[in-house]
């Protein structure tokens, strides 16, 4: 048996317990088991979910409605133009 089986939040800092807490201690002890020692830079959501809301982008555009884009995801037309631009490219 090994001893990462046997920790519990008693076991853990105040910071690692946080952590632990908030995505359980089975993830935890995932994570002990193949990060520990490393950085581990978790994404802010929105990063995380660019290539879908350029995809939605995509899927919605008409060939006219990058204005109403742009309003809808909160980006300027340019930015609806360089999307919509960036795929034609591929």
């Amino acid at each position: 048996m090994d001893l990462l089986d046997n920790i519990t939040l008693k076991d853990l800092d105040a910071e690692q317990r946080q952590l632990a807490k908030c995505i359980g201690m089975d993830a935890y002890k995932h994570l002990l088991e193949h990060y520990a020692g490393s950085y581990v830079y978790v994404r802010k959501p929105d990063t995380v979910t660019t290539r879908a809301r350029n995809a939605r982008i995509r899927e919605e555009f008409n060939g006219c409605n990058y204005q109403e884009l742009a309003q809808k995801f909160g980006l300027s037309e340019i930015s609806i133009r360089r999307i919509i631009a960036a795929k034609s490219r591929r």
